[in-house]
C-alpha cells in the first residue's frame, strides 16, 4: 500500500474534442512529476490503479475515461467498496476535467440525436448526445474550451456565460489543449464529491439566494425559475413538454399534476430532447410516521411546506409544488411565465376538488409507483421524450 493515496486527474470529453492532444499534452509537460496514462472502458481499471499505487514509481495518475461514461459514475466508482477493499487508500480524486469543443458545443446540445446513432453507444444505451454532453459539464471542477479561435468574440463569451449557469462551480480554462497549464489539472486538491454533486446551476439555481446568479449576463445567458402551488392541467402541461423550447438548454424539476396527486413527477430537458417521470411521493401524501427522523431533513420538509386545507380539513398542498429551472440564451422570462401559468388548474378546475381531477385527461404514460430511482431509468416515447426519475426528497 503506498504511504499516501496517489492523486488521479479524470478527464472527460467527446471524440473530437481535442482531448486526445490534452492527454499528451500532459504527459509530455508534467516537468518533474510522474505522470501514469490509465485508460478507462467500461469499467474502472482498479487493478491497474492498485498496482500503480502499490509500485511507489508515480506521482499522479490521469484517467482518460470512456466516452460515454458520466463523470458522476466515474467518480462513484473510485469511492466504492468491492469485495471489502476500497481504492481511497490507494488513490485519491483530485481533479474532475471536462474538455468541449467551442464551435460545435451548443449545436450539440440542441440535437436530440442518440449516442447510438452516433456510433458511440450500442442500441441498449438511449441517452441523447447532448445529454451525455450535460452530465460532463454538470459534474466536473475544470472546464477545457479547446478551439476559441474558431468563434468570434461575442459567441465565445455566450458560449462561457452559458456553461458557467450550467455549472457555476467549475474553473473555465479557454485554451488549446497543448497550451494548457499542467498545474491547472494535475494535482490541484478541487475535487469534492458534494461539491461537484451539488455544482449544476439548475440546482444552485434552487438554492441561491443572490439574485445575481438567475439574472442574464450581457451576453444573453440567463436562469429562469418557475415555481407555483396549484396543480397543471396534465394535457395541457403534457402538451408544452411536447413543444419546441428554442433558446433553453437546460431544464430539470419536479413538476404536479392533478391526476396524480400523491405523487411527484421529474422533467429533465436537455436541447431538444426532454424526459419526464416519477420521482417518487411527496411527503404530505405519507403518514408522519414515516418522515424521517433526522432534524436537517425535517427542516428541508418544512421549509418545502404551504399550508392549505380542504373544507374537511385535510391537507391539500403540503410539499406539492411547481419548480422548474430553465438554462438557456435570451430566454422570454414573461413568455415562459405565461405559457406556464396557463397550465396550471384555472380557480373553477382547482374549486371542483381532488375527485373530479381525477377526470381529467392524462395522456402522460403510467408511472410506477413501486419504481423508485436515484438517478437514471430511461424509457423514450415518439417525440424525443422519455421517462427520467429522480427522488424529489
Amino acid at each position: 500500500m503506498t504511504a499516501h493515496p496517489l492523486p488521479v486527474t479524470v478527464i472527460s470529453g467527446l471524440p473530437g474534442t481535442g482531448k486526445r492532444a490534452l492527454l499528451d499534452h500532459l504527459m509530455a509537460s508534467a516537468g518533474e512529476r510522474r505522470v501514469a496514462l490509465v485508460q478507462m472502458t467500461d469499467d474502472m481499471p482498479r487493478a491497474e490503479l492498485i498496482r500503480l499505487a502499490e509500485a511507489n514509481q508515480t506521482d499522479v495518475i490521469v484517467i482518460d475515461a470512456a466516452t460515454t461514461t458520466e463523470p458522476m459514475s466515474i467518480a462513484e466508482s473510485l469511492l466504492e467498496d468491492e469485495d471489502g477493499q476500497t481504492l481511497e487508500d490507494f488513490v485519491t480524486i483530485d481533479t474532475m476535467v471536462t474538455i468541449v469543443e467551442a464551435a460545435s458545443f451548443l449545436d450539440e446540445l440542441a440535437r436530440a440525436d442518440g449516442l447510438h446513432e452516433r456510433g458511440l453507444a450500442g442500441d441498449e444505451d438511449d441517452r441523447t448526445l447532448g445529454e451525455l454532453l450535460i452530465e460532463q459539464v454538470e459534474f466536473c471542477d475544470v472546464l477545457v474550451i479547446d478551439s476559441p479561435e474558431t468563434l468570434d468574440p461575442t459567441a465565445l463569451e455566450r458560449l462561457r456565460a452559458v456553461l458557467s449557469k450550467i455549472n457555476p462551480r467549475a474553473e473555465q480554462v479557454v485554451a488549446q489543449p497543448a497550451h494548457v497549464e499542467p498545474d491547472t489539472l494535475l494535482d490541484t486538491g478541487r475535487f469534492d464529491f458534494e461539491g461537484a454533486a451539488s455544482a449544476p446551476g439548475w440546482l444552485s439555481a434552487l438554492d441561491h439566494h443572490d439574485s445575481s446568479f438567475t439574472e442574464s449576463t450581457v451576453s444573453g445567458a440567463g436562469v429562469f425559475v418557475y415555481r407555483a402551488r396549484r396543480p397543471f392541467h396534465p394535457a395541457r402541461f403534457f402538451a408544452l413538454l411536447h413543444q419546441e423550447w428554442p433558446g433553453i438548454v437546460r431544464s430539470k424539476g419536479l413538476f404536479w399534476l392533478a391526476t396524480r396527486n400523491d405523487m411527484a413527477g421529474t422533467v429533465s430537458q436537455v436541447g431538444g430532447s426532454c424526459r419526464h417521470g416519477p420521482a417518487g411521493f411527496w411527503w404530505v401524501a405519507q403518514p408522519a410516521e414515516e418522515w424521517p427522523d433526522d432534524e436537517a431533513f425535517k427542516a428541508e420538509i418544512a421549509h418545502d411546506w404551504f399550508s392549505s386545507l380542504d373544507s374537511h380539513g385535510h391537507e391539500t398542498v403540503g410539499d406539492r409544488r411547481q419548480e422548474l429551472v430553465m438554462i438557456g440564451l435570451d430566454i422570454d422570462r414573461d413568455a415562459w411565465q405565461h405559457k406556464l401559468d396557463a397550465c396550471l388548474l384555472s380557480e373553477a378546475e382547482f374549486a371542483s376538488g381532488q375527485q373530479a381531477w381525477k377526470l381529467f385527461e392524462d395522456p402522460f404514460p403510467q408511472w410506477d409507483e413501486d419504481h423508485d430511482h436515484e438517478h437514471g431509468g430511461e424509457d423514450d416515447d415518439s417525440h424525443g421524450h422519455g421517462d427520467h426519475h429522480d427522488h424529489p426528497h
